[in-house]
């Protein structure tokens, strides 16, 4: 399994690509002209509509790779469930993986870990996971070993809330998430320019209330965004706005921050009706 950096430490790659939803995050890192031949699901589909259904991804995956700042690709289609893409300039290609075949479903979630009695896991907890207290007087559940961590929450069963694993600098943590909010239509998202590159999302109409405290039981301090089952970062709970702006995670150097907005951005900007398949020739 390869390696990657991760805040001072070595860490699987497979592990930071699972945790943050991104590859290796520079266009110029690696492999020179990408080739990558991918599966589309037409089950259920008629013989008939299998083809038009692949046009249509196809046409999705350009827009992606566009705002994810790609050039001089093309995307074929062959046959009736098969898609070709090549790239013209050197891109990583375990990072064109993620671009490409995610379905690009958000979810905007309220971050409610003190709604859960962690301290009655306190007993139960393998070796590796603790229990920790927050600066502000939170519970939560901390290791330096994502494994251990991500098989602890996985027996956990809480109707309507979702736990995830969230990458911290040098470690992991667990996270509480309330139910999605279910109001949100987004019109654009986009890579935003500063010190650090972000994202920034823009809705159809005013989010109105982000804070969105009266919509849940417990009061929400800050929203979490998960894309495709993944921690993407935070957004701060405040006001009335049609744009919202998501900063990289902390466990992020600030030369990759660029490769995470890029695919976040674009994932987020087009989703595809379907999770694609790499062949593998």
């Amino acid at each position: 399994m390869g390696l990657a950096r991760h805040a001072n430490r070595w860490v699987p790659l497979a592990v930071l690509i699972a945790l943050v939803g991104l590859a290796p995050p520079t266009l110029d890192a690696a492999d020179g002209p990408v080739q990558i031949k991918l599966a589309v699901d037409v089950r259920g589909l008629t013989t008939a509509a299998r083809r038009p259904f692949t046009e249509r991804v196809a046409q999705a995956l350009r827009e992606r790779l566009s705002i994810a700042g790609v050039k001089a690709f093309q995307v074929q289609v062959s046959g009736a469930s098969t898609l070709l893409v090549e790239t013209g300039r050197k891109v990583e290609k375990r990072w064109l993986h993620g671009l490409l075949t995610r379905r690009g479903v958000v979810e905007f979630r309220p971050h409610q870990d003190d709604s859960f009695e962690w301290v009655a896991l306190a007993s139960e907890l393998p070796d590796g996971v603790e229990l920790r207290r927050s600066d502000a007087g939170g519970d939560y559940l901390w290791s330096d070993d994502s494994a251990s961590l991500s098989g602890l929450i996985e027996r956990i069963a809480l109707p309507q809330h979702r736990l995830i694993v969230v990458p911290e600098r040098s470690n992991f943590r667990a996270m509480l998430l309330g139910p999605p909010h279910a109001d949100l239509s987004i019109r654009e998202a986009r890579v935003g320019s500063g010190r650090v590159a972000h994202v920034e999302v823009a809705f159809d109409t005013s989010t109105a209330d982000l804070d969105l405290a009266r919509k849940v039981k417990t009061k929400v301090k800050e929203w979490v965004v998960v894309l495709d089952g993944e921690f993407v970062g935070h957004v701060a709970a405040a006001g009335k706005a049609r744009t919202v702006y998501i900063n990289p995670p902390s466990s992020l150097q600030r030369a990759e921050s660029m490769g995470w907005a890029r695919q976040v951005a674009a994932r987020m900007a087009v989703p595809v009706p379907v999770a694609l398949a790499v062949i593998r020739d």
